[in-house]
């Protein structure tokens, strides 16, 4: 007897897996969700971090390294 309400452990074994790979996704998509504000404000910094950079280099100036452009050799 091979229906839904009796599955066998075989059949049983394959939704679980297949189940596990759907989790496995659905973590990964809630994951990149859940950063995707973060990531988008960090890219921010990175381009903002770098037109200060060349803005400082066209002056002449250095920036200090250890705390991004926010610090300045005069």
């Amino acid at each position: 007897m091979n229906d839904k309400s009796n599955p066998t452990l075989e059949e049983m074994a394959s939704e679980i897996s297949e189940m596990e790979k759907q989790l496995l996704d659905m973590r990964k998509a809630y994951r990149e969700k859940k950063y995707e504000g973060l990531k988008i404000a960090m890219d921010a910094r990175k381009s903002a971090d770098e037109a200060v950079s060349e803005e400082l280099k066209a002056l002449g100036m250095k920036t200090f390294p250890f705390n991004r452009s926010t610090s300045i050799w005069w």
